[in-house]
């Protein structure tokens, strides 16, 4: 992956983390565990991108 295909990706994922913490305050759920996940998967992708 060229870099701005990395950055580009990782711009999808913090919107998708946006999503995430807004559906989390919305149903009112730990939002600390589904950060901890999107942090998660953040890290993995960006790891196999590289």
């Amino acid at each position: 992956m060229s870099e701005a295909e990395i950055l580009r990706e990782l711009n999808l994922l913090e919107e998708k983390a946006t999503i995430i913490k807004e559906k989390a305050y919305a149903k009112n759920v730990n939002y600390n565990k589904l950060s901890c996940d999107a942090k998660a998967i953040l890290s993995a992708k960006f790891v196999k991108a590289m």
